[in-house]
């Protein structure tokens, strides 16, 4: 049995690792999101592999540990954590006020950090632990109008690198995966805010937008394949772009 905590688990990336996870019934999956209503459906559809559920406020780090830490203490230890959680806004670098860029830094960046932290304290330490952060290519990209969300994810990134020798002492690897364009609901959306934004990513990325379903594969491959010996890693998937 492996038991894995999904963090953002209603997000368009995680119910297709959820989807692909709930195939094997000796996977145990707990998941963690902001909707309750949401949290409800995915229940119903995967109840023979999802084991528990709880709501928390990614925007908020500094409440997760009141709302779900004794939620992760009932559960750990775990084999596997991934976080999907995550949030981009197409918005002009006048108009980023400080509330707007501390919900982006949050949500994609610091509620990560928190659960690692709560995740680690109720980890026992001789128990394998691998976990997956989905980061962006726009971390290392100039893109107009989506500076704080390539610095959240930057901040993800280097965390992740710089904590890798650290956690390997606890048997655990840590890595991210970037895709660039991904078709997703949160995407369409700003594709509906500007047009231009919109032929811009079809022009850069000549595979056309990645699907869920490969992103799905990648985080799969890397939570149950034999064998990890990455750790501190980003796999980039870029959808051909830089060609």
């Amino acid at each position: 049995m492996k038991k894995y905590l999904i963090a953002g688990a209603t997000s368009d990336m995680a119910k297709t690792l959820i989807s692909k996870l709930a195939t094997n019934d000796e996977n145990k999956l707990f998941l963690l999101a902001r909707d309750k209503n949401k949290l409800a459906e995915l229940n119903s559809l995967y109840s023979h592999t999802i084991e528990g559920c709880a709501t928390c406020d990614f925007a908020t780090p500094e409440s997760l540990h009141n709302h779900i830490g004794e939620f992760i203490k009932l559960n750990a230890p775990f084999d596997g954590f991934v976080y999907c959680a995550g949030i981009t806004r197409i918005e002009k670098i006048s108009k980023l006020s400080y509330v707007k860029n501390r919900e982006i830094l949050n949500i994609n960046y610091c509620s990560f950090v928190e659960l690692l932290r709560i995740i680690l304290t109720h980890q026992n330490k001789r128990q394998p632990l691998r976990v997956i952060a989905i980061s962006s290519t726009a971390a290392n990209k100039a893109v107009d109008y989506t500076a704080a969300y390539a610095a959240s994810k930057a901040a993800l990134n280097a965390f992740i690198k710089s904590c890798s020798s650290e956690l390997i002492k606890r048997h655990c690897v840590i890595n991210a995966v970037s895709p660039s364009y991904v078709q997703t609901k949160m995407l369409n959306l700003n594709f509906a805010i500007d047009e231009n934004f919109a032929e811009a990513v079809k022009a850069k990325q000549p595979l056309g937008l990645i699907p869920p379903q490969a992103i799905a594969e990648e985080i799969m491959y890397l939570l149950t394949k034999t064998y990890c010996f990455e750790s501190g890693t980003n796999i980039i998937i870029n959808g051909g772009a830089g060609i």
